[in-house]
């Protein structure tokens, strides 16, 4: 009869289990967002989910948006010249860069987002904070952000990227926080 305890099953077992807690103490806000998307989306099924870089996170799928035009990228060289505007995505065409979706984001302890580009629109901030071994919502809050709202982040070189960011200031707590 064969060992029970196979002792390279046992050794895979535990290497497992420490991996499963490394992942667990490094819980992303990303992540969050993307379980949150999807159960949004699950919940009610004229929502969908839009691309992991595209905004809005969340569009109703019912809304008619055949009159964006089709996105396309910038050949080389004509960076200078792209528009950064609303646009049908992918085969299905997804709405991307429409005001009238949901953008979710996810932030550890307060609401302080950076991004590339201003999304005006409704967002809904997820707010959680790790206690422990577990992480639990701290709050939970709305707010319909217009291109203003956003604050343009000092360059550091000529090269970097322009960041746009944003806090809770014009936010409403759903949780009554």
């Amino acid at each position: 009869m064969r060992d029970v305890f196979d002792l390279p099953r046992v050794a895979e077992f535990d290497r497992l289990l420490a991996l499963d807690g490394e992942l667990r103490a490094d819980v992303t806000g990303e992540l969050v967002s993307r379980i949150l998307v999807g159960e949004l989306c699950r919940r009610n099924p004229d929502l969908r989910a839009n691309g992991a870089s595209d905004y809005p996170d969340v569009y109703r799928s019912s809304a008619g948006y055949d009159f964006l035009p089709p996105f396309r990228r910038p050949r080389r060289g004509d960076a200078a010249v792209v528009v950064y505007g609303a646009a049908l995505k992918g085969r299905e065409g997804r709405p991307v860069r429409v005001p009238d979706g949901l953008e979710v984001k996810t932030c550890r302890r307060t609401i302080k987002v950076d991004c590339h580009h201003p999304h005006p629109g409704l967002h809904l901030i997820l707010v959680f904070d790790r206690r422990g071994t577990e992480y639990a919502v701290t709050d939970l809050a709305v707010s319909f952000l217009r291109t203003a709202d956003y604050q343009e982040a000092a360059r550091n070189t000529t090269a970097t990227t322009v960041k746009y960011s944003f806090t809770g200031r014009s936010f409403v707590s759903l949780l009554g926080n």
